[in-house]
This record gives C-alpha cells, structure tokens and sequence, in this order.
C-alpha cells in the first residue's frame, strides 16, 4: 500500500506547513497466527543536484517534468 500526503492548509485559511509531498508505504495486513512474523522494508531515497539532471531524473522515473512537479506544488 503507498500512501501520498500532499501538504495544504489544517483548516480554511490557515498556512500550510511548507510545500511537500510526501509519499509512505504500509506493511501488508497479514493473517500473522501467534508466534509468525511479516517482514516490510521501506527504501528511501534523496537526490540533489542541477534542475537539468533532477529533470531528467524526474522525466525516466515519473514521466512528468521537473516543471510539472513544481507546479503542482504551488
């Protein structure tokens, strides 16, 4: 399960906490019987660098621009 939370005002008129998007993943819900265990592992990752090569970046593993994502930001 992936979870995305795009940042916005907590109630009509109020700041929003900065612009973000943020997206999670939850463990599966597994039938676990007394004494089993699940497994879940999250990667993250964090890029930095030029708006050309976050650009690129963003076009092969999104589809969308760099452009696109900022304005979607806004």
């Amino acid at each position: 399960m992936i979870n995305a939370y795009n940042d916005g005002p907590a109630e009509p008129g109020a700041e929003p906490l900065g612009p973000f998007y943020e997206l999670e993943t939850s463990s599966p819900a597994l039938p676990l019987a007394s004494g089993q265990t699940g497994e879940h592992i999250q990667t993250t990752f964090h890029f930095e660098g030029g708006a050309e090569s976050l650009d690129s970046l963003a076009h092969k593993v999104l589809g969308v621009s760099l452009a696109q994502i900022e304005s979607a930001l806004k």
